[in-house]
Order: structure tokens, then sequence, then C-alpha cells
């Protein structure tokens, strides 16, 4: 299982660590640790007290049609050169997806291929594309 940490509760040690690994996976990331506004929370995987791989989750509200949905969106998705090609996208994508099929009756906005390879879409972020979860 990878933690799952609220935004207000990152230090700033790791919010140092999560400003870098999103500087260095996306080329010309502003000098903070988020885009626009920071996520709610975030996934972060460590090893040997640095930071691997992290995703931010964004809590959305989106219409599909004449559907309202809650749902959360992934965004800046990231894994550290050296520790990519080892499955840990897939473990982030995998614990919002369980998180999302929750009885809280969330939904998952995903992203596309492209983006979860760490090629930012649009203002830096995923297109959504809605998943009943």
């Amino acid at each position: 299982m990878i933690p799952r940490i609220a935004e207000a509760e990152i230090g700033g040690d790791l919010r140092g660590q999560v400003q870098a690994l999103l500087q260095a996976r996306f080329p010309g990331y502003p000098r903070r640790s988020y885009f626009k506004l920071p996520p709610h929370f975030r996934y972060l995987v460590m090893t040997s007290g640095v930071l691997v791989a992290q995703m931010g989750v964004e809590l959305r509200v989106i219409r599909v049609g004449s559907t309202v949905l809650r749902t959360f969106g992934v965004v800046d998705l990231c894994v550290r050169t050296s520790e990519r090609s080892r499955g840990l996208g897939g473990q982030l994508l995998a614990e919002v997806t369980g998180f999302a099929g929750s009885p809280a009756g969330w939904t998952l906005s995903s992203c596309s291929p492209m983006t979860t390879a760490c090629t930012p879409g649009p203002g830096g972020r995923a297109p959504l594309t809605p998943v009943r979860g």
C-alpha cells in the first residue's frame, strides 16, 4: 500500500522533494510543488527517505451529459528516471482506482496514456476521461 497524504500535511523537506521531482520530469514546471492549484492529496513512493514517484489527486465535480459525477482527477503522475519500468506508475494508479471504488461513491477521471508517461496535457494537466468506478 502506497501512503496517501493530504497536501496540507506535507512538510517543507518533502514538499521540496516533490517540487524537484516535478521539475525534473516536466521541463518548464513552475518553481513550486503544484502547477496551478495544489492537489487535495498525493500518493508518495519513498525509497530510503528519497521521493521516487508521486501522483497528485484533485477532487472535482464534472458533468457528462446530464449526469454530474464526483471525480478524482489524477495530476502530475511521475516517476524518477532511475526508478522507471518497475511498475510504480501502475501501482499509483491502482491505489487511486481502489480508493475511488470505495463506498464513498467517487468516479476516477483517468489520465491519457501520454500523461501517465509524464507528458503533460494543455496547461500541465491531463485531459479528463470519465470512467465509472
